[in-house]
């Protein structure tokens, strides 16, 4: 299922799991952290080796894998986003840091990955129902 690739312009399930996850890893370490991409972690290259859109600015399509390895990758991120935040107090959270086009703070942040990952969270649901009422075959329940 996480590779099954709905009609246009819907995202293979899969697709979203690794664009959620590289977003997040992404405004981790570019807009919490204030690294430019030559500064990023290693394993970062190693978990995102295909960008997150292709040349028409869709979302780039990933190869299958199992579903623990895409939930696996979400966790690798989220430990990385936890670490860097637990020793803030509450006041580092608001501190603006400056970027070329804007200014963020890891408040404002972790507010748009939660919007960001919500939004994509419906966007896996209806990729999931249509795949079960169409190339999975599923059919409701006698009871609803």
């Amino acid at each position: 299922m996480l590779a099954w690739q709905p009609s246009e312009p819907l995202s293979s399930i899969g697709q979203l799991l690794y664009h959620v996850a590289l977003i997040e890893a992404d405004w981790l370490l570019s807009d919490i952290l204030h690294l430019a991409e030559d500064e990023w972690p290693d394993w970062i290259g190693g978990e995102f080796p295909i960008d997150v859109r292709n040349d028409a600015g869709d979302l780039s399509r990933v190869p299958p894998e199992p579903v623990g390895r895409a939930l696996a990758r979400l966790a690798r991120v989220r430990a990385h986003l936890l670490e860097a935040l637990s020793p803030m107090r509450d006041d580092d959270l608001h501190v603006a840091g400056r970027q070329p086009a804007y200014e963020v703070s890891p408040a404002w942040a972790l507010h748009h990955l939660l919007q960001h990952e919500a939004e994509h969270r419906a966007h896996v649901t209806l990729a999931r129902d249509v795949f079960l009422t169409t190339a999975g075959g599923w059919q409701p329940s006698p009871a609803g």
